[in-house]
């Protein structure tokens, strides 16, 4: 789901109102439905990029041929909704410190490669510790055997 974060400027209206009201509505399903299932563990999230991605709706409703030029190919959002048979990773948003609980530091620090290795060990940790059985069937790289093979051998806490 590519939902918007909801902005009432004029501006996301001026020409496009049904598409910003069919947009901003699933915003408002995405937190709806995050509030109504959280406390059953199940997160509900949607993806909104920083940058213009290359889609019909951006060729016609956001500058035509000369913002596609400067927008990003839609495999980034593959990317970024990727499954690779794992639980997901947990994730935090601002502000830092939300009902006694912090933000770890490696998604504060803008480190990239710190970020991903972290996501990727919670995931995994996230995996066996819930649902072990998926990792029979999950496509674990070497290094994610090596982090499952250590915690076998040791109680580590991520």
């Amino acid at each position: 789901n590519l939902s918007p974060p909801l902005d009432m400027h004029p501006k996301w209206f001026a020409g496009s109102v049904a598409y910003t009201m069919a947009k901003y509505t699933m915003s408002m399903c995405v937190l709806g439905m995050a509030q109504e299932f959280a406390d059953r563990g199940i997160a509900v999230n949607a993806l909104w990029p920083r940058t213009a991605i290359a889609t019909a709706a951006v060729q016609n409703h956001l500058g035509g041929d000369e913002i596609m030029r400067l927008s990003r190919n839609v495999d980034i959002m593959a990317d970024a909704a990727y499954d690779d048979g794992l639980l997901d990773c947990p994730h935090y948003t601002r502000p830092e410190i939300f009902e006694g609980e912090a933000v770890p530091a490696v998604l504060l620090s803008g480190d990239h490669a710190r970020i991903a290795e972290w996501r990727t060990a919670q995931s995994l940790r996230r995996t066996l510790d819930r649902r072990p059985d998926l990792l029979s069937e999950a496509d674990l790289s070497e290094k994610q055997r090596r982090l499952l093979a250590r915690w076998d051998s040791v109680s580590d806490d991520i």
